[in-house]
């Protein structure tokens, strides 16, 4: 192909990919999914129900038909079937509140051309406090995407069959890892070391999975807690050694917790791989990196909450 048969469409569509970011996020803000699957057909009933006007209901269609999430049958529309798993509220795969996130990441953007000039944040963002309201949302929002992930180790660790064990997730923010594994093990029981504020929000979410019982937290910093020795079957180690520097993570990893035994296991989904406890065999596990979400934080700073 020469430089004359050359179209410029694939430039253009990233040039203005920005557009189904704003379409997606505010479609999700007004849970026009939700509200798709329950039954609203056209836009009128889209405004009704979302308290939007009938005109931007109708906007927000066109382009969400324009992305292929929504489409028109029945003399009506309707969510596609990617849509419906994944925008539609209540649904534990759900990403809308994730697409709300990026939604207001895109002012921050803008900034790129001088922060790349000057080498670094153009500002000290003050988002590394435990009781900042910035977790609750972002805690919430980043959960879906680990549940891929989560089924994928549970599968590799055979978690449902192992029996009585004990789990711990360093840095479990929501909770997904811990949630996900016990609903499929009955017998197991689960340790999550997080900050307060954020494992207050993991009780909450792991109780609504009926598995809460099962489930308790130690509030503090892993830098400094004490993981013990041997005390537990596996460790998840997730999204956390990527904000870490080397000489952190070889110190602060929970391998040591785990027990030196068929079902002990040591779990790392930041660097994709698995490894087993002492004398086992590694088994890869590669999850997506759109699964994964690379956590903002300092060496020595704030304690995990980098993974949903």
């Amino acid at each position: 192909m020469t430089a004359d048969e050359l179209a410029p469409d694939r430039i253009m569509r990233l040039i203005n990919g920005y557009w189904a970011t704003g379409i997606l996020g505010a479609a999700a803000s007004h849970a026009l999914f939700t509200h798709l699957e329950a039954g609203a057909r056209d836009a009128d009933q889209l405004a009704e129900r979302a308290g939007i006007s009938a005109r931007g209901a109708q906007t927000l269609l066109d382009g969400l038909v324009s992305l292929g999430l929504v489409e028109v049958g029945d003399g009506g529309y309707r969510n596609t079937i990617e849509a419906a798993t994944f925008l539609v509220e209540g649904k534990p795969t759900c990403l809308s509140s994730f697409a709300q996130l990026k939604l207001a990441h895109m002012g921050a953007v803008s900034t790129l051309p001088e922060t790349v000039r000057v080498g670094g944040p153009l500002t000290d963002a003050t988002v590394e406090v435990a009781d900042n309201p910035h977790w609750e949302k972002l805690v919430q929002a980043i959960a879906a995407q680990s549940v891929p992930v989560a089924t994928t180790a549970a599968e590799l660790l055979r978690v449902a069959e192992a029996g009585e064990i004990s789990i711990l997730d360093v840095g479990g923010g929501s909770g997904i890892y811990s949630a996900t594994w016990l609903s499929l093990n009955p017998a197991a029981r689960a340790t999550q070391l997080d900050w307060g504020p954020i494992n207050a929000i993991a009780r909450r979410l792991v109780a609504e999975r009926g598995v809460g019982d099962r489930f308790t937290c130690v509030d503090g910093d892993f830098h400094t807690t004490d993981f013990g020795t041997a005390v537990h079957d596996i460790a998840v180690y997730s999204h956390i050694a990527h904000q870490e520097g080397r000489r952190t993570t070889s110190r602060s990893s929970p391998r040591s917790a785990a027990r030196s035994s068929p079902a002990a296991r040591s779990s790392s989904a930041t660097s994709s791989w698995t490894t087993t406890a002492p004398g086992r065999p590694s088994r890869c596990c590669s999850p997506p990196r759109c699964c994964s979400r690379a956590g903002r934080g300092r060496p020595g700073g704030r304690p995990t909450t980098t993974r949903g």
